[in-house]
């Protein structure tokens, strides 16, 4: 999916994942954050800033610990990698200043931690970064060692900064197929991002027969990318296969800030086998 999960090492302690290998005091400390994600958009050569909440939700006092780093998507479901800060091309953590990055917060209380984005002359596009909010949760003993270890829960409010005017959300799609049986039938492709920032896109199909009615549409399972990420696509129908004749098939997708539509003409023989799909210019 991503050409940085296999060149980065991931930084993401996954504390649930990893507790079975330990014994002892191991405890959750209840915090969160208001803002679990910053989208910016502002001119380059600007500045602008905002506050996250922190709030203890626990009876105990928690001592945390704020830091910057990366992030990427490790598959086109959405999930991520955490890197170490400026790993990644389109880095923007060395844009982000914030206050406190170490601080205690009494038994239910809140504490507010400011940050400022500087945007770079001459930088265009989508660019990213993650501010992680850390707690440690715990001491543990690992069975396997004997060893004290330290175990840490962390939270992470994404950034997305995005050039204000430089921003292209460009998709192209590629080996578009359909595959038609008696029960249904499945349309499957190759979709890239080509343009310059992230792309959550959830794409719809029309077919339509020769008398231009439409004979079914339904829904692409969505995908999440950033740019020069490739994905697979599929939408599955919900009842009986095309039937014999000719048909349009229509792709749209929302790119956020552009429409990308692509249509293709198809035939389908007799025995229920697609002949041939051409794209139409």
């Amino acid at each position: 999916m991503n050409m940085y999960k296999t060149k980065k090492k991931t930084v993401c302690f996954l504390v649930a994942a990893c507790l079975f290998l330990f014994s002892g005091d191991v405890f959750a400390l209840h915090f969160r954050i208001d803002k679990g994600k910053v989208r910016m958009k502002l001119p380059a050569g600007w500045s602008d800033g905002g506050v996250i909440r922190v709030e203890n939700m626990s009876g105990e006092s928690i001592d945390i610990r704020a830091y910057v780093g990366d992030w990427v998507y490790s598959d086109q479901d959405g999930s991520k990698n955490f890197l170490p800060a400026s790993n990644y091309a389109k880095s923007c953590a060395e844009w982000i200043k914030f206050y406190p990055a170490d601080f205690t917060i009494p038994p239910h209380g809140i504490q507010e931690v400011n940050y400022v984005v500087a945007v770079p002359q001459g930088a265009a596009g989508g660019y990213y970064a993650v501010l992680f909010f850390e707690a440690q949760s715990g001491a543990a003993v690992d069975n396997s060692t004997g060893a004290a270890v330290k175990v840490y829960n962390r939270i992470a409010s994404l950034f997305y900064i995005e050039p204000d005017g430089t921003v292209e959300a460009k998709a192209q799609l590629s080996d578009v197929n359909v595959v038609n049986s008696r029960d249904g039938f499945q349309i499957k492709a190759n979709f890239e991002n080509t343009g310059n920032v992230d792309i959550a896109s959830k794409g719809v199909f029309d077919i339509i027969d020769e008398e231009g009615i439409v004979f079914t549409r339904g829904e692409f399972n969505e995908v999440y990318t950033l740019p020069q990420d490739k994905a697979k696509i599929s939408a599955q129908s919900s009842g009986a296969g095309l039937t014999a004749g000719k048909y349009d098939l229509i792709l749209t997708f929302d790119l956020g800030t552009d429409i990308l539509v692509k249509e293709y003409s198809m035939e389908v023989s007799s025995s229920g086998a697609i002949v041939g799909i051409k794209e139409l210019q």
